[in-house]
């Protein structure tokens, strides 16, 4: 499928499915800079807990065992299974995935580690995953899909329609003003 089919379906599908966001009220008085708020207010210094040191420390040591046990279930551990199951190797997607092998080694050997969201659907791609595979992907780490977000919904179209090529995906992407997946450059 060429780039100008594509553009022709995801035009209809965002027609059907692309929910514009309702505006924010802004406060009277309220600083508007580039659509964020802000306010101006005194900010109030806190002592630090003599015990704050000693909680972190404690913090850290359990962060670093739980690493190590690499629990099931973690997002890591979903990834692994999935290029298992679709009989790839980490090398052939972190390349199809156009994403550099040090955040994939951030993947796979750090369970607290959550990549943006950009670097799950590359790697969605890349593994040619379905729709309810890339959802349960994404919720592993916390994201998923808004009807109210054009991206979402152009990324999700990809899904529903089955096409994986990341460079006519990142094409699309930039043709609606996107940053690319991966570390393409277009």
């Amino acid at each position: 499928m060429n780039k100008a089919d594509v553009l022709k379906l995801l035009e209809k599908y965002l027609a059907e499915n692309y929910v514009e966001p309702e505006p924010i009220p802004v406060p009277e008085g309220a600083i508007v800079l580039h659509g964020a708020k802000f306010s101006i207010g005194r900010r109030e210094e806190k002592k630090p807990d003599k015990y704050d040191r000693f909680k972190g420390a404690i913090i850290l040591q359990i962060d670093k065992m739980l690493d190590k046990l690499e629990l099931e279930g973690t997002f890591s551990q979903y990834v692994r299974d999935l290029i298992k199951k679709n009989g790839l190797t980490e090398v052939e997607v972190y390349k199809r995935a156009q994403i550099d092998r040090r955040i994939f080694s951030k993947i796979r050997r750090y369970r607290n580690y959550t990549p943006s969201e950009r670097t799950i659907w590359a790697i969605c791609f890349a593994l040619e995953l379905t729709l309810d595979e890339a959802l349960e992907l994404l919720g592993r780490a916390g994201y998923t899909f808004s009807k109210n977000n054009k991206e979402d919904m152009v990324i999700q179209f990809f899904f529903e329609n089955k096409i994986y090529d990341i460079f006519l995906i990142n094409e699309i992407l930039d043709h609606y003003g996107f940053k690319p997946l991966g570390d393409s450059i277009l």
